[in-house]
């Protein structure tokens, strides 16, 4: 059990744990049945529950059934914030428990992506936002650690020794037997090199995926050209460069979480844009000088993408673009994110949520297209 269950279960007012050690442990067993062999689609439910944005009744059920198996009083009526908090706990306990791996990956973008760098004040246990964000960047450095990882030697078989064994074997056929033991000698040791090759090989690979990252970025930012527009940086329609930036940044990573030091280059990207990276924006100017050519592929690469219930920024630009007046995407952004039209973000925070929001949504189709 996680040391700080019961102190999350206390602070979203949930009491009918505190001082009974037998509850709080099966509402822990539920947590970790619910966590069993989890998918991406339930990764996405259980943040959508832990922020309580809008989702179907039969899904918060269907979780609320892994506590009410193990204990038949759990609330199954009103019990919303009950389980947000279960929930949250339950994306953390995945991030703590499967460090470094795409399930842990895909719940610390789920969590930090609805959170809009803190301007969202829904949820109610900011260590499970504390927690992923430190994952991330954990993963990300761990990824271009190079003490961490080394190639190894691949050790061939003498096989023309164990060759003549065989021989000198068969030409007596009373010791055919014997002649096996050579020959599994040979195929074990060309297995173990074959073994050792194939993993020697995928280090090699995720190396170059790494390097051919780390030029793109560094030719993206020499160059100040966007990728999608063929317009320098400086004459890009500010402050909608913000948007250009983070997705372009993130469309260039290919090994995820991406590189560390994101935060560094889109505030770098935004001196060469000609703005200073102090400047404060709001989403409804970024709306309206965003290029409809960049909009419109934002909506045919991500509308359908279920995770971008997740994603405030993004969503928020896809809805406004089949909108007739700016309350039918600015509501349901205050109602689900708690971010208005007089929200101001930071020019390099909003770049770097569009950033992160962007790579939830590739996040998502990888492990879609990998279970195809």
């Amino acid at each position: 059990m996680d040391i700080h269950f019961a102190d999350w279960l206390r602070l979203a007012d949930i009491e009918d744990c505190q001082g009974d050690g037998d509850r709080l442990q099966l509402r822990w067993s539920g947590l970790e049945n619910s966590i069993q062999d989890i998918s991406s689609d339930q990764i996405l439910n259980l943040a959508l529950l832990f922020y309580r944005l809008p989702i179907d009744d039969e899904v918060a059920d269907e979780f609320a059934g892994f506590f009410k198996d193990e204990d038949n009083t759990f609330p199954m009526i009103d019990n919303r914030l009950y389980l947000s908090c279960l929930a949250g706990a339950a994306l953390g306990e995945v991030i703590q428990s499967q460090p470094e791996t795409t399930e842990a990956r895909l719940s610390a973008l789920a969590v930090i992506c609805p959170n809009c760098m803190g301007k969202n004040n829904i949820s109610a246990i900011e260590e499970i936002v504390r927690r992923s964000w430190n994952a991330l960047h954990s993963e990300s450095a761990s990824l271009r650690d190079l003490t961490k990882h080394s190639l190894n030697r691949s050790s061939v078989p003498n096989i023309s020794t164990s060759l003549n064994s065989i021989k000198e074997n068969f030409e007596v056929q009373t010791q055919l037997p014997q002649a096996y033991a050579p020959l599994d000698k040979i195929l074990n040791g060309l297995a173990k090199s074959i073994k050792q090759t194939n993993q020697n090989n995928k280090y090699l690979n995720s190396q170059l995926e790494l390097f051919r990252e780390e030029s793109d970025i560094l030719w993206w930012l020499t160059t100040a050209v966007s990728k999608k527009l063929s317009v320098v940086f400086e004459d890009l329609n500010w402050p909608a460069t913000t948007v250009i930036l983070g997705v372009e940044l993130a469309e260039m990573v290919r090994r995820f979480p991406g590189p560390l030091s994101y935060k560094e280059l889109l505030a770098r990207a935004i001196q060469l844009s000609g703005k200073e990276e102090n400047e404060m924006i709001k989403i409804s100017s970024v709306v309206s000088k965003l290029e409809k050519e960049f909009s419109s592929e934002l909506e045919s690469l991500y509308s359908e993408n279920p995770a971008l219930s997740l994603c405030p920024l993004i969503k928020s630009l896809v809805r406004s673009r089949g909108a007739k007046r700016q309350a039918e995407w600015l509501q349901p952004l205050k109602q689900e994110f708690s971010i208005s039209n007089t929200t101001q973000f930071n020019c390099v925070d909003f770049a770097m949520q569009i950033y992160l929001e962007t790579l939830l949504l590739r996040q998502f189709n990888a492990i879609q297209i990998e279970g195809e």
